[in-house]
């Protein structure tokens, strides 16, 4: 009863803390901001409030090995969450700059399409015209096959 008890406490006391911690995270943001919005911030907090479960159950688990193994297991378990919790940001973060470099280098295929089709127009006047309709057809094609 008494270990079911704890983890009714730290579950609540994990909710009370994103709660408080939120509230005074916008509170801040909003006030440095001069009260203009900030876009993606009320999605990181809802995404934070997802993550929140996955955070409890990890706080929990900490707290029983201490509690089964003693503090010596701290010491050898917690650098290797760490690190993996570390390897897994960074592991984001490319997966991000990745996503950026594909969308430069599309945008730029375009631009380059773009201009040759320009260089073609002003050779025929006809041909630009119809190099738009092909791009057009080709995106709504594209889009209808996911």
């Amino acid at each position: 009863m008494d270990a079911g008890c704890n983890g009714v406490r730290l579950v609540a006391a994990s909710g009370v803390y994103f709660l408080v911690n939120s509230v005074s995270v916008a509170g801040h943001h909003r006030a440095d901001l001069r009260q203009q919005d900030v876009p993606g911030l009320a999605g990181q907090f809802l995404l934070d409030g997802a993550a929140l479960p996955g955070r409890r159950a990890i706080a929990g688990l900490c707290h029983l090995l201490n509690r089964v193994a003693g503090w010596q297991s701290a010491v050898l378990v917690y650098p290797v969450l760490y690190l993996v919790h570390h390897s897994y940001k960074l592991y984001l973060g490319r997966l991000e700059e990745e996503k950026k470099h594909v969308g430069a280098m599309a945008e730029l295929h375009l631009r380059t399409i773009q201009s040759l089709a320009l260089a073609i127009d002003a050779r025929d006047g006809t041909t630009y015209d119809h190099l738009r309709r092909v791009q057009v057809y080709a995106r709504e094609m594209a889009r209808e096959l996911g």
